[in-house]
């Protein structure tokens, strides 16, 4: 049933494990149970802590419940400069899904499908990265109340959606609703 072998590496339901832990079972049935035994509100349920070498937690995977003892929303979490061993204190959460399945980046509490938070411009751009045309896409508020379209092997802004609702193709200052801006031929038209 379980087995320590001379390299130190533990097998659950093999007789020869290949890494420090190796549990095998049949189709479907192999499952690694993470239980917290008291009421779980909002506390972690459980987690997968990441360390160094010199044990200081450098990222985690942890499981927080919903607010009614019967959800969890699983995080994600990473650090540059991990300080400790203990994984909350020592990274930031980057990613959570929550229990409905909503997806938050740079966000605890995702109100949409995926939601993109942060809290300057450029912390919520979405890039698109193209190994055969070459050519590469940025979307997002890169300046304050400019959401843009940016071509990066140009570097150029294709497009500008302003908060005010004007949009600018060519420009990055539209002062109409539509104002479309020809850099070679220099010509400007104002809808």
């Amino acid at each position: 049933r379980m087995r320590i072998d001379s390299s130190g590496n533990v097998g659950i339901g093999t007789s020869s494990p290949s890494r420090p832990l190796h549990i095998a079972k049949s189709s479907g049935t192999t499952i690694l149970e993470l239980q917290r035994t008291n009421t779980n509100t909002t506390g972690t349920t459980g987690a997968i802590q990441f360390n160094a070498s010199d044990d200081h937690a450098i990222a985690a995977i942890a499981v927080v419940g919903d607010g009614d003892n019967e959800g969890g929303e699983i995080t994600f979490r990473t650090t540059s400069a991990a300080s400790e061993n203990n994984y909350f204190n020592s990274t930031t959460e980057r990613m959570r899904i929550d229990s409905s399945g909503k997806v938050g980046i740079g966000t605890t509490n995702p109100s949409t499908l995926l939601h993109l938070g942060g809290t300057a411009p450029g912390d919520s751009i979405i890039r698109q990265d193209s190994t055969s045309s070459g050519t590469n896409w940025e979307i997002g508020e890169r300046a304050a109340g400019k959401w843009q379209i940016f071509e990066d092997d140009g570097d150029s802004i294709v497009a500008t959606f302003m908060s005010s609702g004007n949009v600018g193709i060519g420009t990055t200052s539209p002062d109409s609703a539509l104002h479309v801006q020809s850099g070679s031929a220099g010509s400007v038209t104002a809808y």
